[in-house]
């Protein structure tokens, strides 16, 4: 990919690098909103289910920025940094999004998020660890992450039936009265200004690793992060109307959402974790998880103490897992678990 002087990462100064880097990721943010909207616009227009409109695409296009970023790392050969954006999209639209919320405002959780949906987040976690640490088809592996998917959005579906939502329960508001070739231009405009943007993006994050000598998968985490901005203000406002219940839901199924369709993206490249800090950070996430579904098995809710709690654990989590980026802290490291089970 040409480009410009005064754009190249690899050739301008570290500041105006910066500069660009602020403005381009609200850009694929926008793009991936406006995509969301024209396809929901889309969805109503053509009469389809109202469950499929207002959980299945909304949460699917949630997850996208993650996704194509994810993509784009793969696609240039960086499968730490592709592998850290993964876990890291997954993990903070899972937890942050809600511990924010559940400071301010106490949030209920649902018994199937707690007896059903946190378990299934625990075990995709671990299906991705194995399946990225151990020999196999990389092409059998995007198969089974794509089934796990979908075998999981069939399962949200038949619950929102049985729980009688609507579109208007997902804290959306969709847009009526737009011809259908304005929303088409628009859906492709969002789509090009995504996928430009997480292309400059990856540039970016392949230059400011080579430069300073960043450990991938820990600088891959916190990439993550803006992305995953919109999601975090979602949950305020969503707690703040009274609906903190949604949170833990949403967040749950986009955190599966990334983890899985990511995990796919990374597999159609044929890319493997190389990191010896790849194993402790799902792990880890996995061990937190478990503590978060017992405390909500007795609690049936997120209050300020434990969401106090799930962010300075988040922090400590990133901090070893950039340790270990540097060689340092690598006890924690298994690099082989799964591969001596076998």
């Amino acid at each position: 990919m040409s480009l410009p002087y005064w754009m190249d990462p690899y050739i301008t100064t570290p500041t105006f690098v910066w500069i660009l880097t602020i403005i381009f990721y609200p850009i694929a943010i926008m793009g991936a909103e406006w995509a969301t909207d024209s396809l929901c616009t889309l969805a109503l227009g053509l009469k389809v289910n109202p469950l499929v409109t207002g959980l299945i695409i909304p949460n699917l296009m949630g997850a996208l920025p993650i996704i194509v970023f994810t993509a784009v790392l793969a696609h240039i050969g960086n499968s730490d940094g592709a592998m850290g954006v993964t876990l890291g999209g997954s993990w903070i639209m899972t937890i942050i999004p809600l511990a924010l919320a559940g400071i301010r405002v106490p949030i209920t959780a649902r018994p199937s998020w707690i007896s059903i949906d946190l378990p299934i987040l625990a075990v995709c976690v671990v299906l991705f660890i194995f399946l990225f640490t151990s020999d196999g088809d990389q092409n059998i592996h995007v198969i089974v992450l794509i089934a796990a998917c979908v075998g999981y959005a069939i399962l949200k579906y038949i619950q929102a039936q049985e729980n009688r939502y609507s579109a208007s329960d997902f804290g959306r508001n969709f847009i009526f009265g737009v011809s259908i070739i304005n929303t088409l231009a628009r859906l492709a405009m969002g789509l090009i200004l995504l996928m430009g943007a997480s292309l400059y993006l990856g540039r970016v994050f392949a230059a400011a690793q080579a430069r300073w000598h960043l450990p991938g998968f820990a600088l891959g985490l916190i990439a993550a992060l803006p992305f995953c901005l919109p999601e975090i203000k979602l949950a305020q406002e969503t707690a703040k109307a009274g609906q903190g219940e949604l949170l833990p839901g949403r967040g749950i199924w986009l955190g599966i959402l990334a983890l899985l369709l990511g995990g796919a993206a990374i597999s159609l490249f044929h890319q493997r974790a190389n990191s010896n800090c790849f194993n402790f950070s799902p792990l880890g996430i996995v061990a937190i998880l478990l503590c978060l579904w017992t405390y909500l098995r007795i609690k049936r809710g997120v209050f300020q103490g434990i969401s106090s709690l799930l962010l300075l654990v988040s922090i400590l989590l990133l901090a070893v897992v950039w340790a270990q980026g540097y060689g340092l802290l690598t006890e924690f490291a298994l690099p082989r678990t799964f591969e001596i089970l076998q």
